[in-house]
């Protein structure tokens, strides 16, 4: 019930006191999508404020569905799958960036992470392979579990056909 408040509209909560009979959704779901009516993208590209990250995330699960990996990895960890011809592919990364100079982020900390869980969807694979050594893993409900210990920046894990 309020409009976008700035210096130059506004002059006190008296002229624009809150109806709190007039209102109306700030996200509505449906079968065509999902409809945000503020703008959390723009509101945490600009400010990284935590709110708008804990709002949306269970919305783009709502639109992805099952998700094909879950991981606990921290926010700044980054997966990569791909399938060849007899293997799936997973790159996992892990570093703390620090900002330099104009902008340029770099990583300055390896810092090591005792123990990241995956979980992959799909069909059971005939092994899986840390760096090309096997590494056990459960398969249930479709996904294939496995752990990797004391995790270090960079790992490459194979998912055998």
């Amino acid at each position: 019930p309020y409009f976008k408040r700035e210096g130059a509209r506004f002059c006190s909560h008296f002229q624009t006191p809150c109806d709190y009979h007039k209102t109306s959704p700030a996200i509505t779901c449906g079968k065509d999508g999902i409809y945000i009516a503020a703008d959390l993208f723009t509101q945490y590209a600009k400010d990284g404020s935590l709110t708008p990250k804990q709002l949306i995330l269970p919305l783009i699960n709502i639109l992805l569905g099952e998700k094909r990996i879950k991981t606990d990895f921290p926010s700044a960890g980054k997966i990569t799958l791909y399938e060849k011809q007899d293997r799936f592919v997973l790159h996992l990364a892990y570093g703390n960036t620090m900002k330099r100079g104009d902008g340029v982020e770099v990583l300055e900390d390896i810092v090591t992470l005792s123990s990241v869980t995956v979980s992959v969807f799909g069909a059971k694979p005939s092994g899986v392979k840390l760096f090309g050594k096997p590494i056990d893993f459960t398969y249930e409900n479709g996904r294939t579990v496995f752990t990797l210990k004391d995790f270090n920046c960079y790992a490459v894990v194979e998912l055998m056909k």
